[in-house]
């Protein structure tokens, strides 16, 4: 997984300029899809979030 915009990230890495990184709320749809009931039959693929 590619970095992601978050306060975390920002303290690791304080060169970094943040607006080169995805928001978290730009990716989320991607791993909701995962937690729900629509992907029960989804296995073997790669699922690109961002």
């Amino acid at each position: 997984m590619e970095a992601v915009r978050t306060k975390m990230r920002a303290e690791a890495y304080p060169a970094e300029d943040p607006k080169t990184l995805p928001n978290p709320k730009d990716i989320i749809n991607a791993f909701l899809l995962l937690k729900g009931e629509d992907s029960l039959d989804v296995s073997g693929k790669s699922i690109e979030a961002q």
